[in-house]
């Protein structure tokens, strides 16, 4: 049936509710890796959230190089059911048990406890996490070759992505407390989800079907170093990379040390739920329109640049105004200037893809993708030691319940500052992305290639 299936086609509106359906599965993951765990191993467990940080950022460089190692599994695997959907079945059962063993942290002591927190992060990070996320990364690309069609389907995944973070960001905690409130109530907590997880995974995997590629010979020929060669011939991937990088120190900084800043700056903990309303909820607003204006044609590095500048407005706001309506206004901005980021990025990076086989020969869909996550999950590393290291320095105690001021003014400053300096960056970066506008150019030439190898193996 797949064979019949026009290729460039636009995709159904059911395949991409289905394929943003996979976020169901792995941001609330991806929500308690870059936002909940740091707090649940300082304030529940109680390690040093320097230590912490250090752990986070040796895993995290690991887990960026395990997600090109994965992007070529996928790129390379071969099956009946295509190339990225038999990952959805294969990894449901490991991917629900990956939640539970990140909150299992036996009574070890400190050098006990940091050595299976860093055995058990990696494990449910850098293995199953990364080896689901690059099939689902790499997955538009084998559901259809329409530009605006992979461009939705990226924006509506965000916006599952997006609805599913405010719901744990806002209720985990109190859920959790609901369970019980100690350790033996985040595990509870974490087998639900995975349960969860697992069932989506298989439902996805159930209801979905790959476009025939035709290009199968071509990503089995590419060993693992080529596709790295090739990566480092593509400048807006590297443009990309690094911009994902900056977005997730915004999130670092917005929702890791937000849930501190809740706590010791304005004294409430569950007051992270506003926090995250404020913040997040205008995340969506651009995911609503984008898929209409992309079918427009518009600019994405212009919305970026756009986006940039509303963050940057936000982020002065809520200096000049640090509570009342004023705070959440700039709140509200910094939430929209971020959410056009996201996902005009996120769609960007398919086009990068093209360019890369415009410019190498050589089509790597997965690992093009999960090159960028390997950047996220760097700055996820970074921005969370770097938060450890500067609280542990300014004297946090998790186990206390009321810090020194050198620590709150630090949260306060890290929450409050530090997206207005990603956004400038931002502004900078994108005026020297020039793909949008030659995108056009590119996928004629590809084709034109195509045609003509074509025409030759006929004439042979």
């Amino acid at each position: 049936m797949t064979d019949k299936m026009d290729p460039h086609a636009p995709s159904s509106t059911k395949t991409n509710i289905l394929f943003a359906m996979s976020e169901f599965a792995t941001n609330p993951m991806a929500t308690i890796l870059m936002a909940l765990l740091m707090y649940f191993y300082t304030d529940v467990i109680g390690i040093s959230p320097a230590v912490v940080g250090t752990i986070l950022l040796v895993s995290r460089c690991m887990d960026g190089i395990s997600d090109l190692v994965a992007g070529n599994i996928v790129d390379h695997t071969k099956s009946k059911a295509g190339v990225c959907r038999p990952w959805y079945l294969r990894m449901a059962i490991p991917f629900a048990l990956a939640f539970i063993i990140l909150f299992t942290v036996p009574n070890w002591g400190p050098a006990g406890k940091a050595a299976y927190i860093f055995i058990s992060y990696n494990l449910a990070s850098t293995v199953a996490y990364t080896l689901v996320n690059a099939a689902m990364a790499a997955y538009p690309t084998f559901l259809t070759k329409d530009r605006a069609s992979r461009s939705i389907m990226s924006t509506m995944r965000l916006f599952v992505a997006c609805a599913t973070q405010i719901v744990l960001m806002m209720f985990a905690l109190r859920w959790v407390q609901a369970l019980g409130g100690d350790q033996a109530a985040w595990i509870k907590f974490a087998a639900i989800l995975g349960a969860i997880a697992a069932a989506v995974m298989v439902f996805i995997y159930a209801n979905t079907r790959e476009l025939a590629d035709g290009s199968d010979e071509v990503r089995e020929t590419v060993s693992f170093l080529t596709g790295v060669k090739a990566l480092l011939k593509n400048k807006y991937w590297f443009m990309l990379i690094f911009t994902f990088f900056l977005g997730v120190i915004v999130q670092v900084c917005t929702l890791t040390d937000g849930v501190y800043y809740a706590k010791y700056v304005l004294n409430d903990l569950n007051m992270q739920a506003n926090l995250t309303l404020y913040f997040l909820v205008p995340n969506l607003l651009p995911m609503l329109v984008l898929p209409t204006l992309f079918k427009k044609g518009f600019s994405k590095r212009n919305l970026c640049i756009f986006g940039a500048v509303l963050l940057l407005i936000g982020t002065g706001i809520g200096v000049a105004f640090p509570a009342g309506s004023g705070f959440i206004v700039g709140l509200a901005l910094r939430g929209i200037g971020y959410g056009l980021n996201a996902c005009c990025q996120a769609a960007m990076v398919f086009e990068t893809v093209v360019y890369g086989e415009w410019r190498t020969g050589i089509n790597i869909p997965a690992m093009t993708q999960t090159a960028t996550a390997a950047a996220q999950k760097l700055g996820s590393g970074i921005g969370a030691a770097l938060l450890g290291f500067v609280m542990s320095a300014a004297g946090y105690d998790g186990m206390a319940e009321v810090q020194p001021a050198a620590t709150v003014h630090a949260i306060n400053v890290i929450y409050m500052i530090v997206p207005a300096v990603v956004a400038l960056i931002w502004i900078v970066c994108f005026y020297f992305y020039k793909l949008d506008k030659d995108y056009p150019r590119y996928v004629e030439e590809l084709e034109a290639r195509k045609a003509q190898k074509t025409t030759e193996a006929v004439q042979v």
